[in-house]
């Protein structure tokens, strides 16, 4: 057992004394009220309306979310370009109210901006009319705490910072821990990202929270995530955690409900619980990460970690609120490569491969190769920042190196192509990034084709400069000093190169 391995298997055994401190069991991998001695029934049973198995995903986002290229979108969810939809890789079959003022403020005496002490004679958390609200201070200390709690693994800490007034609250924060108990992490910090609002009359502050966090090994910047909590007073100027309130930002695939974890040693796949298949699916998927990787490395010369993270929700709806893009849409794809932009052309931070199960678990095992080498692709040239990459140059690219990398012929990937060029429905020119937004097969094509006649003539090795070349100088200088034209001029005789290998006017 892995050191990561066994410091889950003690947060977990921890979880279990301190859930059972608070009045509650696991249960099938959640937290839910223990009733026995209670009610005279031997048995356990969740609070009314709490969850009994796994969560159930919200509504998937609806708004846009397609990409401008690689670490830059035009609506939530910054994400590259989808991956290869429901693609087979040629010569395979598919498979299976604000508060304010000082001392004295909202709430009187221990409001916000006070110590924040609990009304004397009034039940902690209860609220009413004279109730007291957390000062920040107080809510700093929380968070503090809770920070501490995840990557000490320490479940008694975590729940003692939990208000008791809603027992499927407490549940739900008990399970909340233990989803994050097994993630390898290397940083965990709450903070206090402003005032928010407050209700005086029940007591409560909802508070916005910004969560910075790294995987270890993994993340390289610290991943940035804007979550939302309800606090309440407590005796000894304290903050306690109520409930965790909506946030419209981008969650984590452990915000969704229960996962799996498993690491190899270049990559880590967390799937949302169960995983169809089991444990041995989870390996599956480790071993066909571990193979993307080295596909991607022995192409991709510029600097990159060489790990990649994957991650497996449950259906194309959680697939979606991850993606922050339309689930009807992402439903057609087989993954996506996502993370947070840098600026001013820094390597983006928490880059995540986001498979889409329906599609990508019904792919045949050479096709699943092609779309994760692709993908990890992406996060291997996304690591070395710079400017933008035309979105045909960075799919070709990818699509270049899978498609090599699991030795399928060119004339296997060209054939498709090169038939609707005969048929007179070949491409305009180069795609453009609108053109890979619905996951089609003829823009990736196309894009792989450009990227093909170049290491047709120039070697492998100049399409991975010319790459490199766009990111550190820009388009027009990269085609001047590597293929010695215009990229004008190459598309021109890309396209006339297409029509005579196709046998069309």
């Amino acid at each position: 057992m892995g050191r990561r391995s066994e410091q889950g298997a003690r947060a977990r055994r921890r979880l279990v004394a301190a859930t059972a401190a608070a009045g509650l069991v696991l249960l099938g991998g959640l937290a839910v009220l223990d009733v026995r001695g209670r009610s005279g029934q031997d048995a356990a049973r969740a609070p009314q309306g709490a969850p009994t198995a796994t969560v159930p995903a919200r509504p998937p986002a609806t708004g846009p979310g397609s990409t401008t290229g690689p670490g830059s979108t035009t609506g939530p969810g910054p994400t590259t370009g989808p991956g290869p939809a429901a693609r087979t890789a040629p010569g395979s079959a598919p498979g299976g109210a604000d508060p304010s003022g000082g001392p004295g403020g909202s709430g009187g005496p221990g409001g916000l901006g006070g110590p924040g002490g609990a009304v004397p004679g009034a039940r902690p958390g209860r609220g009413g009319p004279s109730a007291a609200l957390p000062g920040d201070a107080a809510v700093r200390d929380l968070l503090a705490a809770r920070s501490r709690a995840v990557l000490d693994g320490d479940a008694a800490a975590w729940m003692g910072t939990v208000d008791g007034a809603d027992a499927e609250q407490v549940t739900a924060q008990a399970d909340l821990f233990a989803r994050l108990a097994p993630l390898p992490l290397a940083a965990w910090d709450y903070a206090l990202a402003g005032r928010g609002t407050a209700d005086a009359r029940r007591g409560e502050r909802t508070v916005p929270v910004r969560l910075t966090y790294r995987l270890e090994g993994f993340d390289t910047r610290a991943v940035v995530r804007e979550q939302r909590l309800v606090v309440v007073a407590a005796p000894g100027g304290r903050a306690l955690v109520r409930a965790a309130a909506a946030t419209p930002g981008v969650p984590d695939v452990w915000d969704l409900g229960p996962v799996q974890v498993r690491e190899g040693p270049r990559s880590l796949v967390v799937a949302r619980a169960p995983l169809p298949g089991g444990e041995a699916a989870l390996a599956r998927l480790v071993a066909e990460a571990e193979r993307a990787v080295a596909g991607a490395s022995a192409r991709w010369s510029s600097p990159w970690p060489g790990r990649v993270v994957v991650v497996v929700p449950a259906d194309a709806a959680e697939a979606g609120r991850l993606l922050a893009r339309d689930a009807a849409q992402v439903a057609r794809l087989a993954a996506v490569t996502t993370g947070l932009p840098g600026e001013h052309g820094a390597p983006t931070a928490g880059d995540r491969v986001v498979l889409v199960p329906g599609t990508y678990l019904g792919l045949g095992a050479q096709a699943r190769r092609v779309v994760l080498t692709h993908e990890t692709v992406h996060v291997a040239t996304r690591a070395a920042g710079g400017r933008e990459v035309p979105a045909w140059l960075s799919e070709g690219f990818a699509d270049e190196v899978a498609y090599s990398a699991e030795g399928v012929p060119p004339r296997v990937v060209a054939a498709p192509l090169l038939a609707l060029v005969r048929a007179g429905r070949g491409p305009a020119g180069l795609p453009t990034a609108a053109d890979f937004a619905t996951g089609a097969g003829l823009p990736y094509e196309a894009a792989w084709s450009a990227c093909r006649r170049i290491v047709a003539v120039q070697g492998r090795g100049a399409l991975a400069a010319l790459y490199a070349a766009v990111q550190r100088d820009g388009l027009e200088r990269a085609f001047a000093d590597v293929l010695s034209t215009t990229p004008g001029a190459f598309e021109a005789q890309w396209a006339a190169g297409l029509r005579a290998a196709a046998g069309a006017r």
